[in-house]
Formats: structure tokens, sequence, C-alpha cells
């Protein structure tokens, strides 16, 4: 690949996606590498390299074959068939992009495809990731003590892009926003604090910053429980002397 052209071989092709490519003069890029395709094989070459006329680049360091990336048996033209039995074009970004990097849902020949209704590709739909459920453990709390919250999201989520701010309190109590934790890539814990009397309905808002490569919840989630949070009440003791 060059600035100049992009000239595809003969006898099979490699083929790299980049996201925010720089290039160096005409005949070497860099940039962060997010898919790749094979036509010159079952299996990459063992050497990456990002020039252009590099029939032989093997895969990107940071991808794997048949998550990110797919590799086909030598062959001059190949489509994604989504007719292919078992294939996904309509799921979670894991679905769908395990799906298009599965060999077994692409066909190839060694002559030109006929557009036959693939004028306009193959449309793929990512559905975002959603809150399953918010679980607490406590059915009250004291003033300035912690509940406990486990968030259940329907996929892997990046746990760099959760953050404190993500989480409010649908209740009326005042509250401090702790620690989160990654359980699985798709269990978190949160620690929240009331820090004044009222009730305490945790929510995590649609559009909040926690998604799966950059695909963010749509529908605002909130805990089915609500927990009482209140004040130590003083306690008197008189002490009696007879």
């Amino acid at each position: 690949m060059s600035t100049a052209q992009l000239a595809f071989a003969t006898g099979g092709d490699n083929i790299a996606a980049f996201l925010n490519p720089t290039f160096a003069g005409t005949d070497a890029m860099s940039g962060t590498v997010v898919t790749q395709i094979t036509f010159k094989g079952a299996t990459f070459p063992t050497s990456f390299t990002s020039t252009s006329g590099n029939a032989t680049s093997g895969l990107a360091p940071n991808l794997t074959d048949g998550v990110n990336a797919v590799s086909l048996a030598a062959t001059d033209n190949g489509r994604y068939d989504e007719n292919a039995s078992g294939s996904m074009e309509t799921g979670s970004r894991q679905e769908v992009e395990a799906s298009l990097n599965t060999d077994a849902f692409w066909v190839t020949g060694g002559t030109p495809f006929s557009p036959g209704g693939h004028e306009n590709g193959t449309f793929m739909v990512i559905t975002p990731p959603t809150v399953v459920r918010i679980d607490d453990d406590d059915d009250s709390v004291i003033v300035g003590s912690q509940v406990l919250f486990t968030i259940t999201f329907s996929e892997p989520i990046n746990a760099t892009t959760i953050s404190v701010s993500d989480f409010v309190n649908r209740g009326i109590a005042s509250i401090l926003v702790g620690s989160i934790t990654e359980v699985t890539p798709d269990v978190y814990t949160v620690r929240i604090t009331p820090t004044t009397e009222g009730t305490l309905i945790l929510s995590l808002p649609a559009g909040a910053s926690a998604n799966n490569a950059g695909i963010a919840t749509v529908s605002e989630a909130i805990d089915g429980e609500t927990i009482a949070a209140f004040a130590v009440p003083n306690v008197w003791i008189n002490e009696i002397h007879y």
C-alpha cells in the first residue's frame, strides 16, 4: 500500500486495516492494525511488515487469527457469505467479529464473483452492551458505611472505560462512589457509601462511559431494590447508683 495507489496482487492478497495510520514516504506506514485478512494460505506468514507491495506480510502482533483476523487458503477471490450456516451478522461485537473472522464463512474462487445481490456488501449490526442486573448485599445501611454492588453486563466491557462518574443514585441519599473492581470481563463490583440519610437506588445511566470497543450502553439500568440509609441514633445510658 502506498500514498499514491492501492493495487492488489493477482495471486492473492494481504490486507490490513490501520487505525490512525502514519505514512513514511510511499512504501511504509505505521499505526494500530485493527484487523487483517490474507488470501495467501491457511495461516499467516511468520513476519509482519507494514510496507507496500509486501505480499508476505504476516499477522500483526496485536491480532489473533480467527479472532480479529482471518486467513484463507491461497486464492485470487473471496467474499464473506452471510448465508453460510452459523454465520452471524447481528449480535454483540464479539459475536459479529468472530463470525467475520471464521474462514468457513468465506467463499473463495479462482474467478471474480458476480455481484449477485452483494452490490452493497454485507451489513453488520452490532448490538450495544446492556446491564443484565445490579445486585446489592444489604437492605439497609448506616450512613458512612459501604454497600457492595455487583454489576453484570451482557458482554465483556473494557475495564479502563468504567468510571466512578458512571454511577448515580436515583434515591435521595447523597453518595460517594468508591473502588470499582473487575471480577470477570462482564462482571464488576462497585462500593457505594451513602453520606446522608435517605434511600439508595443505584443506577448506570444510558450513555455511561463503560463500553465495549467504543460501543456504549443505550438504556439505563437501575437496581431493583431500595436500600435505606440511616444515621446511628444517639444512645443515652443512665447510670444509677444505689
